[in-house]
């Protein structure tokens, strides 16, 4: 839909962009005329319609919806969801805070420093930095289970028969695994 808006010196420089890729009538007392064309999404996504914008299945919606990362939307009279445009964003927040290895219990906390106007990068970045040091704890375990477990491969010889594996024997010791 098309509006018709009249700016004056001093409109936002968003508001001057806009404009300047429409139609203007120049009034000569530093006001122009600017036919707008007003694209307001203010539709509701349905359960479905979130899950496919945000590339994940409708579960993980409700999911994200149980555990409080995502606010529970208003319903339909039939009971359908909808949910705000916006949320597509906060569920794609989400799973690129997942991908780099943030729990959901962080990535809550993330969203609230995100949301609250005390919050400054210090905080942020505080939340980066314990995650990279939990990250490096869990690669050294990775590493250890690794050369623990090629120590064992290189003794198992293809020949013999299972009774004899040093792997299965390794898994079956009643001893704590180094």
């Amino acid at each position: 839909m098309g509006a018709k808006a009249i700016f004056c010196r001093g409109a936002s420089s968003l508001i001057k962009r806009v404009a300047s890729q429409t139609s203007t009538l120049d009034s000569g007392l530093g006001c122009r005329a600017y036919s707008v064309h007003v694209r307001r999404n203010t539709r509701a996504l349905t359960t479905g319609e979130l899950a496919a914008q945000a590339a994940v299945s409708q579960e993980t919606i409700r999911f994200y919806e149980r555990e409080g990362l995502i606010s529970a939307p208003p319903r339909t009279d039939s009971g359908y969801r909808q949910y705000p445009v916006e949320t597509v964003a906060r569920v794609r927040f989400i799973l690129r805070a997942k991908d780099l290895g943030f729990a959901l219990k962080e990535v809550r906390e993330l969203l609230s420093l995100r949301l609250d106007a005390d919050t400054c990068r210090t905080d942020v970045r505080r939340q980066a930095s314990d995650k990279i040091r939990d990250l490096e704890e869990r690669i050294r375990d990775l590493q250890g289970m690794r050369s623990r477990l090629r120590a064992l491969e290189r003794a198992c010889l293809d020949r013999g028969t299972t009774e004899e594996c040093p792997i299965l024997k390794a898994l079956h010791t009643e001893d704590k695994p180094e």
